[in-house]
């Protein structure tokens, strides 16, 4: 069973990857085309150009890789994604940006625990569709490192998803339409054998 903060999640995700080019099972999440004013940037470049401490900028002094800030009132709002370039791993960086990228679009106000777990349900299922996922262990079995290298994500975000998608199948009109849109990226030996 499919719980509401995972569908929440995993259709909004979907909705975001519907509306891009895609050229690959790469998503770079730099690049991707957002329906919402959204800047993303290092937190030491946002420091650089605003003459800010990052004290100043972040009251957390825990922060270890990325957060929002949030300007303007109703349909003026404008939102500055930020990370740590200091985290050299690539990967973890996008996860960092693609979660918060689902707070965002899942329109949350606060961390609170449930939105950390909706937002990183996003990330996953950007980064990693489920229903593209289950596609791909279906027809090539393929070991953590090919999902890694594939989708460009983490060992531990390859492992997890893994897991998720043992128990969970999503046949909704939208993931048939993203598996239609992937179709041709899919990396099968024998060329794509998709089933709808």
């Amino acid at each position: 069973m499919i719980s509401n903060c995972t569908q929440k999640s995993r259709h909004a995700a979907i909705s975001l990857l519907l509306e891009q080019r895609l050229h690959s099972l790469f998503i770079d999440v730099t690049a991707l085309r957002l329906n919402k004013s959204i800047v993303i940037d290092s937190l030491q470049s946002f420091c650089i150009v605003t003459g800010m401490s990052a004290a100043d900028v972040k009251e957390d002094k825990n922060f270890r890789d990325g957060f929002t800030i949030i300007k303007g009132i109703g349909t003026k709002v404008k939102y500055i994604v930020l990370f740590n370039e200091e985290q050299k791993n690539h990967r973890r960086r996008a996860f960092t940006i693609a979660h918060e990228i689902g707070h965002i679009y899942l329109g949350h106000k606060n961390d609170s625990h449930e939105n950390e777990i909706e937002a990183n349900r996003f990330a996953s299922e950007l980064l990693m569709p489920n229903i593209i996922l289950q596609e791909y262990v279906k027809q090539c079995s393929p070991s953590v490192n090919d999902i890694c290298r594939v989708f460009n994500v983490s060992q531990i975000t390859a492992q997890t998803r893994l897991r998720e998608i043992s128990g969970s199948k999503c046949h909704c009109e939208k993931c048939n339409e993203l598996l239609r849109k992937f179709a041709g990226l899919l990396p099968f030996p024998d060329g794509p054998i998709i089933t709808f």
